[in-house]
């Protein structure tokens, strides 16, 4: 037993990680040594407490390059009650995948419904896809990220640049994080989803998440990689 980080990846599903109870705000990372291009996270709940209970209700997987796991995307949707359960084993696909060199486990507690907070992980595996699903993709050589033809094409689709130099962070997941090869492509994306009417982008990494709250409303941090658009009023 124990309550150690290295529980979780320690191929005995009977021993495990655990955060203090009711944790401000508990997490669990690992840190892979390099990178690797995720395709899913899998997570094996302790077996052994907590029937009736859903400590893991609400936990977000993420994958990314930051050590700082909130400024990684999370891979599908926060844990539902049916992952939350004792011995419960859970999939989180990270749709599309991507290059990372850390994945983890968070939980706000401020979601609705969470009423009782821990990270009881027995095992945490990833997959890694090799054929060449992350491949980085560029940005185009001959139209830069302000470029007047860029600005016109997205504009067209609707949407206006709102800030350089940030990204857009929400009491909410982004509706979808998307690899995107051009920014274009980020916006016809949040264009074709029916409840999109923000976005970020990221055009060294490709990074795209969409965000059904206007990006006038929710809250930004510094990030140089990324800007932020609108849907015009």
């Amino acid at each position: 037993m124990g309550i150690g980080a290295g529980k979780a990846i320690d191929g005995d599903v009977s021993s495990y990680s655990h955060t203090v109870l009711n944790d401000p705000h508990p997490w669990w990372i690992l840190d892979l040594g390099s990178d690797h291009c995720i395709g899913n996270i899998t997570v094996a709940l302790r077996d052994d407490c907590c029937r009736g209970r859903y400590p893991f209700y609400a936990a977000v997987a993420r994958a990314g390059m930051n050590a700082n796991y909130s400024e990684n995307p999370p891979c599908g949707v926060p844990a539902t009650r049916d992952q939350a359960g004792q011995a419960a084993v859970s999939t989180f696909v990270c749709d599309a995948p991507r290059v990372a060199s850390h994945v983890s486990f968070d939980i706000d507690p401020s979601t609705p419904g969470v009423t009782e907070v821990a990270l009881m992980l027995a095992e945490v595996t990833v997959e890694e896809y090799t054929n060449g699903e992350c491949d980085t993709p560029k940005a185009p050589p001959t139209i830069s990220a302000s470029s007047p033809e860029q600005v016109d094409k997205i504009k067209s689709a609707g949407f206006v640049l709102m800030y350089k130099g940030a990204r857009l962070i929400g009491k909410t997941d982004p509706l979808s994080t998307l690899v995107a090869k051009y920014l274009e492509q980020c916006a016809a994306s949040c264009f074709k989803h029916t409840e999109c009417v923000s976005f970020d982008y990221a055009p060294a990494t490709g990074q795209c998440d969409l965000y059904n709250v206007d990006a006038r409303d929710m809250d930004k941090i510094l990030n140089d990689q990324f800007m932020i658009y609108a849907h015009m009023k």
